[in-house]
């Protein structure tokens, strides 16, 4: 039975839009779905053996062919917003086949997204997609931290080359800097997420990286968290010596731990710009007297954040990016699709 379109699913940031725009901005696509056989049964439209050249939320057109040097059309009118009540009762099992549509290619480029005629331009929808790390066996991309400990002074341990424990199959991940005398303890995280489907030459809108704390009580020292990039040697396992490949610029910090409750960050435009559309996005995280360089005095607490190999992916580290295709010139007066 089909999902029934609940205002809870929607994104606490939607716009609402009119029908009658909404059925004229995704007219390109909707002709792709209402022109085969498994749309029509999904829209409950008529069976007619003629291509639909327009639909609307009370009205389904077909054309019939021509005649003596004039074209003849067939409008099925219905009372109310049929079709857009149809669309919103069976909104899940369209939105799937929607994005069997979403691929086209268009003067030689190829589009992921459905094509909307705005102001003379074709521009493509946003997309928003969500990416984890892998759990082990890591395919494409992992997690973890790297921790140095025991070295006996602060410089000696923020400046290593190479750490002394690698933990990428625990999970949860931690970060966080400590002083015990007479050794310092620092950790570093690592985020890496297979973002390739993202088409190339696509523009990411926005980004947000988010994690959850699995009960883990940062002291004073370890209460702000600083979101960077990393380059460890492998994208499928971390090592000792990935301990020094972790970035220095920030993309957004982390200042709150609530117990199993996301925290999100919204990633600046280096952030973005940190986003790969060819491979997999690197991302670190650094504690604050790690990325600010001064001494821990205080113990080695810090968050516990959940990690890959926790089963599942609801508690996971995840990063939702917003992404559109560039705009295309248009080159006609109609829509491409049809």
């Amino acid at each position: 039975m089909p999902k029934i379109f609940d205002r809870q699913d929607l994104p606490k940031t939607i716009k609402r839009i009119n029908e009658d725009v909404w059925f004229d901005l995704f007219q390109p696509l909707l002709l792709k779905i209402v022109n085969t056989d498994y749309g029509r049964d999904l829209l409950c439209i008529k069976k007619e053996p003629f291509p639909i050249v327009f639909i609307r939320k009370n009205e389904v057109r077909y054309y019939l062919g021509r005649y003596n040097g004039r074209d003849y059309f067939m409008s099925d009118f219905r009372v109310g917003a049929k079709w857009a009540n149809v669309i919103r009762y069976r909104w899940w099992d369209f939105r799937a086949y929607a994005k069997k549509f979403y691929e086209k290619e268009l003067y030689g480029q190829k589009i992921y997204l459905p094509l909307l005629k705005y102001r003379g331009q074709y521009i493509a929808a946003h997309v928003t997609d969500t990416f984890y790390p892998d759990p082990d066996p890591e395919l494409t991309s992992v997690d973890g931290f790297v921790r140095k400990q025991n070295s006996g002074s602060w410089p000696t341990t923020r400046n290593a080359s190479s750490g002394q424990e690698v933990f990428d199959a625990l999970t949860s991940i931690q970060c966080a800097a400590g002083f015990e005398s007479p050794n310092y303890r620092l950790s570093r995280a690592y985020l890496l997420f297979d973002t390739s489907l993202i088409p190339d030459g696509d523009t990411i809108d926005s980004a947000i990286l988010s994690l959850m704390n699995s009960g883990g009580t940062p002291n004073s020292e370890n209460s702000l968290h600083y979101i960077v990039s990393s380059n460890p040697a492998s994208n499928t396992a971390l090592a000792l010596g990935d301990y020094s490949r972790i970035g220095a610029t920030s993309f957004g910090t982390l200042s709150s731990y609530p117990v199993n409750i996301y925290v999100d960050v919204s990633l600046n435009s280096d952030g973005k710009n940190n986003i790969s559309k060819t491979g997999v996005s690197k991302f670190g995280v650094r504690s604050k007297p790690d990325f600010e360089d001064f001494a821990p005095t205080g113990y080695y607490e810090g968050p516990n954040w959940y990690a890959a190999d926790q089963t599942g992916t609801s508690q996971d580290p995840k990063l939702v990016v917003v992404y559109s295709a560039a705009a295309v010139a248009a080159k006609s007066r109609g829509f491409i699709f049809g």
